[in-house]
């Protein structure tokens, strides 16, 4: 008894108040089908996987904790994420014979508990947690935080219930006001290897911006670099500017950002030059009930990606342009062990389009009608195809086109459900490929589907 109330002494604090919370975040389910991310059917691919379907879960909490006028603190957790619906099922052991009873049998599910429970991910992540200090003359914030500027194309946050990455800093930040006018200085480590060698990546940061409140611009600059010792050495500087204005029913937004560094990338990888840059525009027109938008965007790519010029530039993978096209990986393939594959039995060696915009030049026009109050309909076409290849891949630089039809319902305050149709037409990059083991027939065209159920507080 001593000891248990000792503990309890010691745990408690002599001088306890009151700490205001405030809480935000998502409850997201997501269900998706696909036919056939594999662009192909079995007459011209023997493994075309044709119809997929997943269904997850994400839990995403994201309370800040006001200590007082001056100190706050906020973190960033996610449950369940990306936790498929029927993972880790509960299993049981035959009494006699030792061996597991099939999963037929199993009586609940359970959240994962190994690295490769539910796909590898886990039942609690820890994202985020930082401090804010509000010093007067500026907000000083310090731990591992998210980072955001401008359309989110270089650095988002990754906090839309559709976002699946985030970018996440350790770092010491500073951001100053003066009216409408902000200065923001941080530093970073971005990588940290060996404690007792000076070879982390560090990175600093500056910037400004004006926020008013129909017009917006700005400049995000970063330096990163890394020793390894007298000799080798690496840096890279990457600028961003932006620019959004609304005027009357017209609403614009342009971001253009570029890359300038070189040295060794490792050991092997020496005298390396990166040059990239990647530009979005987005101007949208209208009323409250109808709206039109257009969209183009573009991102350097490598006419030899083996030289040690690079110049391939992407966005952020958080940075969505359509339902398939950048966002899911094309063509896919059943892997010929699939029962053994901890990746749901995919085969991705012959993925020609993924996760992100890169080496891309794109167009997007979209129409928007409101239904109801409650209800909005968008049609949006999306064509693409490769910035630079190389000479004897010049006439293959079509990704192809995609068409998406999307509808929002929003029957209750806090409540979203979001549905999205689309089809994709894979042009001359995908139909002309072929594997040297996995075949070709990749001229097939896609249809998917994304159903996004979404509480948010």
């Amino acid at each position: 008894m001593f000891g248990i109330l000792t503990a309890l002494m010691i745990a408690a604090p002599m001088d306890a108040h009151a700490v205001e919370v405030a809480w935000d975040g998502h409850y997201r389910t997501r269900i998706r089908y696909f036919d056939s991310l594999s662009l192909s059917t079995p007459t011209d691919n023997p493994n075309s996987e044709e119809e997929s379907w997943t269904a997850d879960h994400r839990l995403r909490i994201q309370p800040g904790f006001k200590i007082s006028d001056q100190v706050s603190l906020f973190t960033d957790l996610d449950v369940l994420p990306f936790n498929d619906w029927g993972g880790s099922p509960v299993t049981m052991t035959d009494p006699a014979t030792g061996e597991n009873i099939p999963s037929v049998f199993a009586h609940s599910v359970t959240a994962p508990t190994g690295e490769d429970g539910a796909a590898g991910t886990q039942n609690l992540e820890v994202r985020r947690a930082y401090a804010e200090l509000d010093a007067g003359f500026a907000r000083i914030r310090f731990g591992r935080m998210p980072v955001e500027w401008g359309s989110g194309m270089v650095y988002n946050a990754g906090n839309d219930p559709l976002s699946e990455y985030g970018d996440t800093a350790d770092r010491v930040q500073v951001i100053a006001p003066a009216g409408p006018v902000y200065v923001i200085g941080a530093f970073e480590t971005s990588a940290e290897n060996f404690v007792n060698v000076n070879d982390d990546l560090k990175t600093v940061t500056g910037g400004v911006a004006y926020l008013g409140e129909r017009v917006g611009l700005g400049t995000y600059n970063t330096y990163r670099w890394q020793r390894f010792g007298d000799d080798s050495n690496f840096s890279l500087f990457t600028g961003d500017l932006w620019a959004k204005a609304e005027m009357g029913n017209a609403l614009i937004e342009w971001e253009f950002a570029f890359q300038l560094g070189g040295g060794d990338l490792s050991e092997s990888v020496n005298d390396v030059r990166i040059t990239g840059m990647g530009s979005q525009l987005t101007a949208m027109l209208g009323s409250d009930t109808f709206r039109f938008g257009f969209t183009s965007g573009m991102a350097t790519g490598d006419a030899d990606p083996y030289d040690n010029e690079y110049h391939s530039f992407s966005f952020d993978p958080d940075f969505n342009v359509a339902l398939m096209m950048f966002e899911e990986p094309m063509p896919v393939l059943m892997h010929e062990n699939s029962h053994l594959a901890n990746n749901g039995g995919r085969e991705m060696g012959a993925v020609r389009l993924g996760d992100g915009v890169s080496n891309a030049l794109y167009l997007k026009p979209t129409v928007q009608y409101n239904l109801r109050e409650d209800l909005q309909i968008e049609l949006a076409w999306i064509a693409a195809r490769a910035a630079k290849l190389s000479e004897a891949e010049m006439d293959n630089k079509g990704y192809g086109s995609e068409v998406d039809l999307t509808l929002e319902y929003t029957p209750f305050e806090h409540f979203e459900l979001q549905s999205t149709t689309g089809m994709f037409f894979p042009g001359k990059r995908f139909s002309s490929f072929e594997h040297e083991e996995l075949g070709g027939g990749f001229s097939s065209a896609a249809i998917g589907s994304r159903l996004v159920g979404t509480i948010s507080f």
